[in-house]
């Protein structure tokens, strides 16, 4: 099973005004899922990959730092 990420234009444009450890931290998570499936984040516990809640249930969350994160949802 391939997994392909695609992003919402919010978060593109939140990139463009992102750090450049942030984008690169950002391009290593897409890499990672893109290779070996989303379950591989729960190796890697800086990222704190979580369920979310409330208005956002469907959704996970992986931090890329304390002040950044990514919110995604897995469709299948």
């Amino acid at each position: 099973m391939v997994t392909k990420t695609l992003e919402s234009r919010t978060a593109l444009k939140d990139l463009d005004k992102a750090p450049a450890e942030i984008i690169l931290s950002y391009e290593v998570w897409v890499r990672l899922i893109e290779t070996h499936g989303v379950t591989i984040l729960r190796d890697f516990k800086g990222y704190r990959d979580e369920k979310l809640s409330g208005n956002l249930k469907d959704c996970r969350s992986s931090r890329l730092n304390k002040k950044w994160r990514v919110i995604y949802r897995i469709l299948r």
